[in-house]
């Protein structure tokens, strides 16, 4: 049975597939979520054992005083957070000391916080791990008839107590929290999504959070059954596994979330086994639904100074300033299916029109353009190959970013052309959920990824440049006496380091390279 996890910037969400590969989301209710199946990705506090998950944090951040995380998923790809350094220094006392025949050290201990981000990779960490947690222990089945399949609706409530394996073994006290003990079921994989721009600090930052989460058992021995039962799974890839196409088509797909933008360029094969998916070309950038709030706030402030007025004086602390941004992220989706809203910021109320909202936006939208033409430029493709383009994630939904991207195409037809519509519950959870029941489908598709995404090469120290171990677009294989043996001859019998890479870069300059290119030697 596989589970599917959309670990989001602004929500997340979980879905699983039954026996016979039907998809069904879960409930994670929380308070304030809007949808069933959808839960903020907020955390206050995540150092604590009392950390609050969900929209609901933002209520108890009124009146405690603890760290409130919003916006960290693209933290966890980055390389410099907040961190606290220790340097020992050891300080000449001109004392002589007659047993050691030397002066006397003092030692001295300083300690400086390097405040590269607002957050330290144990809150982000952390913070992501109670996410999983909150998802993978959710026991409600979504009710919406249209999200669930009502044979699924008896069994629904044992699923995730299925995964987990919940043994009857007293509970446990791991380092971060109470840690029950699970029995694994090889037969269950969970698949999380990824965005394309994420690299392999984000993977390992990832795989930490499922060991904080305390679902597969204490650290550090939870890490082989996490390895052996989750998949990283690019989310636009996993996306086009619910896709219902019969027939050969090239397709675009492209989630536009709170964090970033990330673009799949997919061929998709029709046979007598089934389907099978190459990817052309994947890109993207880290940046997204969050760029669109900082441009429409800073373009509302700049252009209104009482606005800014009042806005300094509202918030005046960090829950505040939470506050504050939440009433322009309020706004931007409102004018998704409004033509003007209220945008409430006390002492300075106005309306806010759509026209004003699309001005303020409208370079971050043109980036999105451009990124979508690159993708197409590193698939050797053209807009007139594409049959078919695929939005997906809650940015999608804005109007004026759909209008950018369907101009790009304008030989496809309404059909051809599937965005989701604002002001519509069922159109609005399906961009919300779109990738955690892609994960949930990724895994009964065997087929499906038959080839690898990227090139992958090794890189050894006083080696001029890397060698490629696998090109993209070479079969994939589960097992490595199946791969492409690659031999590199080194000229040093001195120690050495390697380096392993998946670098999309690499693409361009191996797209001679054949499928069954002969052994390298250097």
């Amino acid at each position: 049975m596989p589970l599917g996890i959309d670990l989001g910037t602004t929500n997340s969400s979980v879905a699983w597939s039954d026996e016979g590969g039907t998809v069904h989301s879960l409930s994670v209710r929380s308070g304030k979520e809007p949808f069933d199946a959808v839960i903020g990705s907020v955390v206050l506090d995540p150092l604590s054992s009392s950390a609050v998950v969900g929209r609901s944090a933002f209520i108890e951040a009124e009146t405690r005083d603890a760290p409130l995380l919003y916006s960290f998923k693209p933290r966890l790809d980055k390389q410099r957070l907040r961190e606290t350094v220790r340097r020992v220094e050891y300080v000449d006392t001109q004392e002589y000391d007659f047993a050691q025949d030397t002066n006397r050290a003092r030692r001295i201990v300083h300690t400086e916080q390097r405040l590269y981000d607002p957050y330290s990779r144990d809150e982000v960490v952390a913070a992501a791990g109670h996410l999983f947690r909150r998802l993978l222990t959710s026991q409600e089945v979504d009710p919406d008839p249209t999200a669930v399949a009502p044979a699924a609706a008896s069994e629904g409530r044992g699923v995730l107590s299925r995964f987990l394996r919940r043994s009857r073994e007293p509970a446990t006290r791991g380092p971060d929290m109470v840690t029950p003990e699970y029995r694994s079921d090889e037969d269950d994989i969970l698949y999380v999504g990824v965005p394309v721009a994420f690299a392999s600090t984000a993977r390992k930052r990832l795989l930490a959070a499922l060991a904080r989460s305390g679902c597969f058992g204490p650290v550090p021995s939870c890490y082989p059954t996490i390895l052996r039962r989750c998949r990283l799974i690019y989310e636009p890839v996993a996306l086009a596994s619910t896709l219902p196409i019969t027939e050969p088509e090239t397709v675009l797909i492209v989630d536009f979330g709170g964090g970033t933008l990330d673009l799949a360029l997919i061929d998709i094969e029709v046979d007598q086994r089934g389907r099978t998916v190459r990817e052309r070309a994947l890109h993207g950038m880290a940046q997204a639904g969050d760029a669109l709030d900082a441009a429409f706030m800073q373009g509302m402030l700049a252009k209104h100074p009482d606005l800014s007025q009042a806005y300094d004086r509202f918030a005046r602390d960090a829950f505040a300033t939470a506050a504050a941004r939440n009433m322009f992220i309020d706004a931007k989706v409102a004018l998704s299916s409004e033509t003007v809203t209220r945008l409430p910021i006390p002492g300075a109320e106005r309306d806010v029109t759509r026209d004003e909202f699309e001005r303020h936006v409208s370079r971050s939208m043109d980036e999105t353009a451009v990124r979508v033409g690159d993708c197409l430029a590193r698939g050797g493709c053209a807009t007139a190959d594409v049959g078919r383009v695929v939005l997906t994630g809650g940015s999608s939904l804005i109007p004026a970013f759909q209008a950018r991207i369907r101009a790009l195409f304008p030989q496809l037809d309404e059909t051809r052309f599937e965005a989701e519509r604002a002001g519509d519950p069922a159109s609005e959870r399906r961009a919300l959920t779109g990738v955690s029941r892609g994960l949930a489908a990724f895994g009964f598709l065997e087929r499906f990824e038959a080839t690898t995404p990227c090139a992958y090469s090794i890189q050894f120290d006083k080696q001029p440049s890397p060698t490629i171990c696998l090109p993209r677009g070479a079969a994939d294989v589960d097992h490595v006496e199946d791969a492409l043996p690659v031999r590199v001859r080194l000229s040093t019998k001195e120690p050495t380091a390697a380096a392993l890479y998946g670098d999309r870069d690499v693409l361009q300059r191996s797209s001679g390279i054949s499928e069954h290119a002969p052994v390298q030697e250097i």
